[in-house]
Protein backbone atom coordinates (compact mmCIF):
# COMPACT_ATOMS: atom_id res chain seq x y z
CA UNK A 1 0.00 0.00 0.00
CA UNK A 2 1.13 3.50 -0.89
CA UNK A 3 0.55 6.65 1.23
CA UNK A 4 1.07 10.58 0.53
CA UNK A 5 3.24 11.84 3.31
CA UNK A 6 3.11 15.85 4.48
CA UNK A 7 6.10 16.19 6.23
CA UNK A 8 6.35 19.27 8.88
CA UNK A 9 9.28 20.77 7.01
CA UNK A 10 6.55 21.57 4.11
CA UNK A 11 3.74 22.68 7.11
CA UNK A 12 2.89 24.74 10.19
CA UNK A 13 4.81 23.18 12.66
CA UNK A 14 3.76 25.08 16.41
CA UNK A 15 5.39 22.31 18.27
CA UNK A 16 8.55 21.99 16.43
CA UNK A 17 8.58 17.97 15.40
CA UNK A 18 11.46 16.70 13.01
CA UNK A 19 11.04 18.37 9.88
CA UNK A 20 11.03 15.09 7.95
CA UNK A 21 8.37 13.38 10.73
CA UNK A 22 4.73 12.92 8.76
CA UNK A 23 2.76 15.64 10.02
CA UNK A 24 -0.19 14.01 7.58
CA UNK A 25 -1.03 11.27 5.80
CA UNK A 26 -3.62 9.54 4.06
CA UNK A 27 -3.50 6.56 1.81
CA UNK A 28 -3.04 6.01 -2.23
CA UNK A 29 -6.22 4.67 -4.15
CA UNK A 30 -4.70 3.35 -7.47
CA UNK A 31 -2.93 5.16 -9.70
CA UNK A 32 -3.24 8.31 -7.70
CA UNK A 33 -0.19 10.34 -7.56
CA UNK A 34 0.66 13.43 -5.24
CA UNK A 35 1.26 16.49 -6.05
CA UNK A 36 4.82 18.32 -3.99
CA UNK A 37 5.22 19.16 -1.14
CA UNK A 38 3.41 15.90 -0.76
CA UNK A 39 5.46 12.89 -0.82
CA UNK A 40 5.00 9.23 -1.52
CA UNK A 41 6.05 6.34 0.77
CA UNK A 42 5.33 2.57 0.90
CA UNK A 43 4.10 1.44 4.31
CA UNK A 44 7.36 0.21 5.01
CA UNK A 45 8.88 3.41 4.50
CA UNK A 46 6.49 5.58 6.51
CA UNK A 47 7.22 3.08 9.23
CA UNK A 48 10.65 3.45 9.38
CA UNK A 49 10.24 6.95 9.19
CA UNK A 50 8.35 7.41 11.90
CA UNK A 51 10.60 5.06 14.12
CA UNK A 52 13.57 6.52 13.23
CA UNK A 53 12.21 10.04 15.20
CA UNK A 54 10.17 8.03 18.16
CA UNK A 55 11.83 9.23 21.01
CA UNK A 56 12.59 12.81 19.67
CA UNK A 57 8.67 13.12 18.47
CA UNK A 58 7.58 11.35 22.55
CA UNK A 59 9.80 14.20 24.20
CA UNK A 60 8.62 17.22 22.50
CA UNK A 61 4.97 15.38 22.99
CA UNK A 62 5.66 15.16 26.59
CA UNK A 63 6.86 18.86 26.80
CA UNK A 64 3.70 20.01 25.14
CA UNK A 65 1.42 18.16 27.58
CA UNK A 66 3.84 18.80 30.43
CA UNK A 67 3.37 22.59 29.05
CA UNK A 68 -0.33 22.37 29.28
CA UNK A 69 -0.44 21.39 32.47
CA UNK A 70 1.33 23.94 33.88
CA UNK A 71 -0.51 26.54 31.80
CA UNK A 72 -4.03 24.83 33.88
CA UNK A 73 -2.38 24.78 36.63
CA UNK A 74 -1.27 27.96 36.60
CA UNK A 75 -4.83 29.34 35.69
CA UNK A 76 -6.23 27.74 38.70
CA UNK A 77 -3.93 28.90 41.04
CA UNK A 78 -4.88 32.75 39.70
CA UNK A 79 -8.53 31.81 39.81
CA UNK A 80 -7.77 30.78 43.63
CA UNK A 81 -6.05 33.70 44.30
CA UNK A 82 -9.15 35.96 42.85
CA UNK A 83 -11.34 34.09 45.24
CA UNK A 84 -9.48 34.82 47.92
CA UNK A 85 -9.31 38.33 47.51
CA UNK A 86 -13.25 38.46 47.14
CA UNK A 87 -12.77 37.42 50.67
CA UNK A 88 -11.07 39.44 51.46
CA UNK A 89 -13.16 42.34 50.72
CA UNK A 90 -15.94 40.41 52.21
CA UNK A 91 -13.86 40.50 54.95
CA UNK A 92 -13.24 44.03 54.76
CA UNK A 93 -16.53 44.91 54.46
CA UNK A 94 -18.07 45.36 57.41
CA UNK A 95 -15.69 47.87 58.90
CA UNK A 96 -15.18 50.05 55.70
CA UNK A 97 -16.21 53.87 54.90
CA UNK A 98 -18.46 54.51 52.14
CA UNK A 99 -15.31 55.89 50.19
CA UNK A 100 -13.06 52.41 51.25
CA UNK A 101 -16.29 50.32 50.37
CA UNK A 102 -16.32 52.60 46.96
CA UNK A 103 -12.96 51.31 46.45
CA UNK A 104 -14.15 47.36 47.36
CA UNK A 105 -17.22 47.55 45.32
CA UNK A 106 -14.87 48.55 42.38
CA UNK A 107 -12.17 46.09 43.22
CA UNK A 108 -14.89 43.16 43.21
CA UNK A 109 -16.28 43.89 39.71
CA UNK A 110 -12.64 44.07 38.70
CA UNK A 111 -12.11 40.26 40.01
CA UNK A 112 -15.24 39.40 38.25
CA UNK A 113 -14.12 40.55 34.52
CA UNK A 114 -10.91 38.85 35.63
CA UNK A 115 -13.24 35.22 36.19
CA UNK A 116 -15.39 35.89 33.10
CA UNK A 117 -12.21 35.68 31.00
CA UNK A 118 -10.89 32.68 32.66
CA UNK A 119 -14.15 31.25 32.25
CA UNK A 120 -14.40 32.23 28.63
CA UNK A 121 -10.77 31.10 27.56
CA UNK A 122 -11.96 27.79 29.17
CA UNK A 123 -14.85 27.41 27.09
CA UNK A 124 -12.32 28.68 23.61
CA UNK A 125 -10.19 26.00 24.07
Amino acid sequence: MRFAVLQYKNTDNPRGFPGEYPAQTYPLRDGESVKAPWVEMDEAQLEELKQSFVAEVETIAQTSRDSERRSESDKLDALKRLFDEAEAIDDAWATATNAQKFDLARNTFKILRRIRGFILDQYRS
